[in-house]
């Protein structure tokens, strides 16, 4: 606590909010010379802007620029920490209603990609997979990739998730990763025209994961009622 105390109040730490590798690099050092661990850097950048709510953060250019950091972070670290974390702070973003349409593009390409090597995807990689389709879904439901998305999820990431289920209840840590990501999938299926292979890809969930699965229950339901 001491650690992030000395980050909140250090002069120049808008300079480093805007410049995300640097400022990256020095929030990682500060905490762990403190803590001697690494710190989740993701949800300090989020809380700095929740709890500082910095003015420049208001113009338009400042918060485009901002937010494209972490889009470039998440591009070109692919399997990194730094894209796990570039994700997370990104889905903070979304929250925050900071996130820019002009990025979606670029997240819903990443998106893509991850999902065509779902059989390759660590539990970190699924983390950062449910937080763009998140992101997608709550920025541009309507971009001409989500067809892409919805497909590739049709075909390749619902039938993996259900068919490495009994792999996948051995960790209950990373299964709830698996879970939101079914779970932000219903949430972009309804938001787009329904097809029959969304209706078989419902059916088939509602199937495994029964009528007492909270949300994904939910979910099912309102898309095929």
């Amino acid at each position: 606590m001491f650690s992030y105390e000395v980050i909140m109040k250090k002069k120049g730490i808008e300079e480093s909010m805007n410049q995300c590798e640097s400022g990256l690099s020095y929030l990682v050092k500060a905490v762990k010379a403190y803590c001697d661990k690494t710190p989740d850097i993701a949800s300090i950048f989020v809380d700095v802007i929740k709890n500082v709510k910095f003015d420049i953060l208001k113009a338009e250019d400042n918060k485009s620029h901002f937010v494209h950091r972490f889009v470039q972070l998440m591009r070109d670290y692919i399997d990194s920490c730094y894209e796990h974390t570039a994700a997370k702070a990104l889905f903070g973003l979304c929250e925050l209603h900071l996130i820019n349409i002009n990025e979606i593009d670029t997240l819903g390409n990443i998106v893509i990609e991850f999902m065509k090597r779902m059989n390759e995807l660590t539990p970190e990689n699924v983390e950062s997979l449910y937080s763009l389709i998140h992101i997608i879904s709550e920025v541009d439901s309507s971009n001409e990739l989500v067809h892409s998305i919805v497909s590739l999820a049709n075909e390749q990431v619902i039938p993996w998730i259900i068919s490495h289920q009994e792999i996948l209840i051995q960790d209950e840590s990373n299964l709830e990763k698996y879970d939101f990501l079914i779970l932000v999938l219903l949430v972009l299926f309804c938001k787009v025209p329904k097809t029959p292979s969304i209706e078989k890809s419902v059916k088939e969930i509602l199937n495994v994961y029964g009528n007492d699965a909270g949300e994904i229950t939910d979910y099912c339901n309102k898309l095929l009622n």
